[in-house]
């Protein structure tokens, strides 16, 4: 009776997205799954993964060269190296905006879509 009772039909779960039959899978055609279903769209979503991992990364070292500085304390070898920690923290970040612009320009020269 319970095996029943949390049975469900996974056809008609796929049906009820509207999608189309795409290697006898039922691509969604709208919604946030849409964009998996196409190269574009993954190398996007992938794309800006990683670039919300990058931003991140990004805020964590600050925080901890911010940190590091506070904590110094005036001794000027531990100062330094929260400096150049800050100072690396802050590279990285153009490096990855940098790489952003020039995916984007690319991407949106070889196809219609954007990131």
């Amino acid at each position: 009776m319970i095996e029943r009772a949390l049975a469900f039909d996974v056809g008609s779960i796929i049906r009820d997205w509207g999608g189309q039959n795409v290697l006898g899978i039922m691509a969604p055609t709208t919604g946030l799954n849409q964009k998996w279903w196409s190269l574009g769209g993954s190398i996007t979503s992938l794309f800006n993964f990683v670039l919300g991992i990058a931003g991140f990364i990004f805020v964590i070292l600050f925080l901890v060269g911010g940190v590091q500085y506070l904590t110094a304390a005036g001794n000027e070898e531990a100062t330094g190296k929260a400096k150049k920690l800050l100072v690396d923290a802050i590279i990285g970040l153009v490096i990855v905006l940098i790489a952003w612009a020039v995916s984007t320009y690319i991407f949106s020269s070889l196809t219609n879509t954007t990131l």
